[in-house]
């Protein structure tokens, strides 16, 4: 069912996933979103290098997490434990998650809150009408779980985050827009009275993590823009010079470096000096769809694309990459917190990688 060999680890589920997102937060480092055709499934990943969460006496980290599940499964390599926390039954496909940061188990009250972005294609007289819808998520894994539709974007939503502070939500969308939404709570969403028009559809979205109210908005068209939320105003605009761009991200451990996979090549700068990129290289001849700095080295990018389902790891200083994996099918892309795992979803698995990022 699972193994822990030159393939990675693996992890099977009963559909196909489509989305993988580890949590970014040091207090809920341990969490992932798992979006399959049918469900959202919260789950714990353990690996045995992790001693950063001193255990009770009694009750080690396997024991505390499959006394919170509500199915108490767990699923077990020789060094890897995964406990699915809760499901969550759905109809639509998932597209993107993000986790709040004001997610926790370490105390009380416990609160597991998240979004996922969620599209659905159904077809009207001989016109295909597409139903896209942001759901933000709130469980205590017991009795008390909570859901609030968002709505407004007209096509598929590509991308979703949560800003540090947890009390704005950023989307990008097909329909040309990236909206931000606001909440006095984990109940009252509503949208700011902001909202990007984009000259192409929306396919990344990253909040500056120590500056607030700086938000990243990637456009198809290989635009990239560092806008201020409050002033609305753009302060910095980055252009890949190739299209379809079709993933962004900002290094988490260094807000100045931006890499972006347009047309299959990787483009990597330095916003101190945004004139010219630091880093220009083609990964993917067929074109590229995830690209993701790794949490703990800001020079350790993976990226995902063709031909095939190809995985690459790649360090910025060297010229061959760290991986280079031909997968069957492959969907979303996440590292963990702080230790250097590489996950995504493979068919009906989660798989993941340690990579050595020294």
């Amino acid at each position: 069912m699972h193994s822990n060999g030159e393939n990675g680890i693996k992890f099977d589920f009963p559909s196909q996933v489509f989305v993988v997102e580890f949590s970014p937060f040091a207090w809920s480092k341990d969490l992932v979103c798992i979006g399959t055709e049918n469900s959202i499934i919260l789950g714990a990943v353990l690996f045995p290098e992790d001693h950063s969460w001193e255990e009770s006496a009694d009750s080690g980290k396997v024991q505390l997490y499959t006394q919170l599940s509500d199915s108490g499964r767990v699923l077990e390599t020789r060094d890897v434990s995964f406990i699915e926390l809760k499901t969550l039954q759905q109809k639509q496909r998932p597209q993107a998650a993000a986790w709040s940061p004001d997610t926790t188990l370490r105390g009380l009250p416990r609160l597991l809150h998240f979004a996922v972005a969620l599209s659905a294609s159904t077809v009207q007289n001989v016109n295909i009408k597409t139903d896209n819808i942001i759901k933000v998520y709130k469980t205590d894994l017991g009795e008390s779980t909570s859901v609030v539709d968002l709505e407004g974007h007209q096509d598929y939503i590509n991308a979703v985050a949560f800003e540090p502070e947890g009390s704005l939500l950023a989307s990008a969308s097909d329909d040309l827009t990236c909206r931000v939404w606001t909440a006095r709570d984990a109940s009252d969403y509503r949208p700011l009275e902001c909202k990007f028009h984009l000259n192409s559809p929306g396919m990344a979205v990253c909040w500056h993590t120590e500056e607030t109210g700086k938000l990243l908005v990637a456009e198809k068209s290989g635009l990239m823009q560092l806008f201020n939320v409050q002033t609305q105003q753009p302060l910095i605009s980055l252009d890949s010079g190739s299209k379809p761009l079709m993933s962004a991200h900002w290094a988490p451990s260094n807000n100045t470096l931006i890499a972006a996979l347009a047309a299959g090549e990787l483009t990597v700068w330095d916003i101190q000096r945004p004139s010219q990129p630091i880093e220009v290289r083609p990964v993917h001849p067929q074109g590229g769809r995830w690209v993701k700095f790794s949490n703990n080295s800001d020079m350790v990018i993976a990226t995902l694309g063709r031909p095939g389902h190809q995985l690459k790891v790649h360090n910025i200083t060297a010229k061959l990459p760290k991986l280079s994996l031909p997968l069957p099918i492959a969907y979303g892309l996440s590292w963990h917190y702080h230790l250097p795992y590489v996950a995504l979803g493979c068919d009906h698995q989660l798989m993941m990688w340690k990579i050595a990022t020294k």
